[in-house]
């Protein structure tokens, strides 16, 4: 069994099986006598492969409408949103965060905002505010 430490925590490969576990795992690992090589690919050096991307919607208070984006960083993004920096909802502020989800990368979450762009994904969207605003009157309700 060899331990090997890389960026990306301890991954432990049965022996013989090094280069088979190493490809799934985006790594090559060359294993000699005494050394372990493991080459990592450019993909997983760049800063963006190891960030989190999430996909955010926001309800303008002024005429009620929603809004879908996505960013790296939604606390930023958000400020941006308030401060008008934002053309497509300069006119729409003052806005409120609704709901976020999570994505390990950028291609991921640009699908799931196509997605909740689209028809299905507004009645998805529809249900979850449906769900917030029933779940917070009946926390609100004296028992």
């Amino acid at each position: 069994m060899l331990k090997l430490q890389t960026g990306f925590g301890i991954l432990r490969v049965p022996q013989g099986q090094s280069g088979g576990i190493g490809r799934r795992a985006g790594l090559k690992i060359q294993s000699g006598s005494h050394r372990v090589r493991v080459q990592v690919p450019p993909l997983a050096r760049h800063p963006f492969y190891l960030m989190s991307f999430f996909v955010y919607l926001l309800k303008s208070e002024k005429d009620q409408k929603l809004y879908i984006g996505m960013t790296s960083n939604v606390a930023r993004r958000v400020k941006e949103h308030a401060a008008g920096k934002v053309p497509s909802t300069r006119h729409r502020c003052p806005c409120v965060l609704l709901y976020t989800e999570s994505y390990p990368t950028r291609i991921e979450a640009a699908k799931r905002e196509r997605f909740l762009k689209s028809g299905p994904g507004h009645r998805f969207l529809k249900t979850i505010i449906a769900e917030m605003v029933t779940s917070s009157l009946t926390r609100e309700t004296p028992a």
